[in-house]
């Protein structure tokens, strides 16, 4: 009996197909961009129902100890079930970083585009300090650039968030399913896992994570020029790289541009490996392009760092505690895919200045389920 057969009825009767959900036949659609959008539109409000419906925040302030000072508590929304000792703490990053530096600098860059002011004046209020961490100034990261755009504040960033979620996994899907031509279903797990992995989640909204969310758009650019070299394409992957250099956390950069020039040139050298000069001179002039079209952000950086600041002898002299080959067993539990902790060990020595011991990282069990 085929899909198409009937249920019985009396002689007599129309007969019609039994109603029944195709797995293998929604695994076999074909990837379009309006049916890979409508699918990431789905995925991000399947996770992120809380914050579109339930008036959830994804401000970085409203997590910290500013919003209970008033003695009201802080309500907590939950989208989907979660174990009852959980805490709105649970599962953060560096929340202080982003509640005290980054969410404050697009208020202060906000103001000044409402009062004209310059956005070079006082670097050092409300947008943390210069380092090889940060390399550019907060304020001048594209998601503060443009919640500044828009005013600025709590609900500004959480939309502008949801939006680059929603564009990060359309471009992931796209990415799986026409690059690589996998089936739709491995695009979607390839979202799920890129979304709960550890270091996403604890990481949603901080400046460390946002290199992370910016590497699909960087990737599908990429991809989509080197396939067809054409101006728009050019212009496209010009203003993804601008967008991911003007990032402000720098380690976070660094590994998300090796992950996504590493599978660019993979995917189109496997294709057609004679093509390797021109991918190597479209992998070099595009970044080369963005840096230079970046030069009013990094030149007075790099004048700054080889004349009159001593960050880098400031980040030499830094003590970190609990950096032991034990900890590294803590990147093989399964517990990692879904939150991140304090996985470091305190140091036995009191040392003069004191850093936490933040892990974040994927796991082993994220990995082999992408693979």
């Amino acid at each position: 009996m085929n899909d198409s057969a009937a249920y019985l009825a009396p002689p007599g009767s129309i007969t019609r197909p039994v109603p029944r959900f195709n797995l293998a036949a929604f695994d076999r659609l074909h990837p379009t961009k309006k049916l890979c959008f409508t699918l990431a539109a789905a995925l991000v409000f399947l996770l992120f129902g809380d914050v579109i419906l339930g008036g959830a925040s994804l401000a970085p302030i409203d997590y910290t100890q500013l919003f209970t000072d008033t003695g009201q508590e802080a309500r907590t929304v939950s989208w989907i079930p979660s174990r009852p000792e959980r805490t709105i703490y649970h599962g953060q990053g560096d929340i202080a970083a982003a509640a005290f530096q980054m969410e404050p600098a697009q208020r202060f860059l906000a103001f000044c585009l409402r009062h004209r002011e310059s956005p070079y004046w006082d670097p050092y209020t409300a947008t943390g300090a210069l380092g090889p961490e940060t390399l550019v100034d907060i304020k001048f990261s594209p998601l503060s650039v443009i919640v500044a755009l828009f005013g600025g504040g709590s609900g500004v960033l959480r939309f502008v968030l949801v939006v680059e979620y929603v564009l990060s996994c359309y471009c992931l899907l796209r990415v799986c399913c026409v690059e690589m031509n996998l089936s739709v279903l491995a695009g979607l797990a390839a979202c799920c896992v890129y979304f709960l992995n550890g270091f996403a989640l604890a990481n949603l909204y901080t400046q460390m994570g946002q290199p992370y969310f910016l590497a699909p758009l960087l990737l599908r650019s990429l991809l989509l020029l080197s396939r067809r070299p054409t101006p728009w394409h050019s212009i496209l992957a010009l203003g993804a790289h601008i967008m991911f250099f003007a990032t402000t956390f720098f380690p976070t950069a660094v590994l998300a541009g090796l992950v996504v020039y590493g599978a660019s040139l993979g995917i189109r050298l496997s294709e057609n490996w004679r093509r390797w000069r021109q991918l190597l001179l479209i992998h070099t002039a595009i970044p080369i392009a963005a840096i230079l079209c970046l030069s009013f952000l990094y030149l007075p950086i790099f004048a700054a760092y080889f004349t009159y600041l001593d960050v880098i002898a400031q980040y030499r002299a830094r003590l970190t505690p609990g950096a032991s080959l034990i900890n590294l067993l803590s990147l093989f539990t399964p517990k990692h895919l879904w939150e991140s902790y304090r996985a470091g060990q305190s140091s036995a020595v009191p040392t003069v200045e004191h850093y936490d011991g933040w892990i974040h990282h994927l796991g082993i069990i994220g990995p082999l389920l992408a693979v």
